[in-house]
């Protein structure tokens, strides 16, 4: 429930913390809504961050991938 609440919240300037949250966490919802927002905002993240993709977990990585909304340009 923490996780969804949470997942409702994020923005670019907090997605990356979140995620941190997840690491040390193992919150799963919010794992799952995280990779949806990188997948729908993939490319602006891509141009502005793409150091911080690089250093995304694997499992992050399936979420993004497993997206509908993953969005390049």
């Amino acid at each position: 429930m923490c996780g969804e609440l949470l997942g409702e919240q994020l923005d670019s300037d907090n997605v990356f913390y979140l995620l941190d949250v997840v690491e040390h966490f193992d919150v799963q919802s919010l794992n799952v809504a995280c990779g949806r927002y990188l997948a729908e905002h993939f490319s602006d993240m891509l141009s502005d961050t793409p150091e911080r993709l690089h250093g995304l977990k694997p499992s992050t990585w399936v979420e993004i991938m497993k997206s509908d909304d993953l969005q390049m340009r």
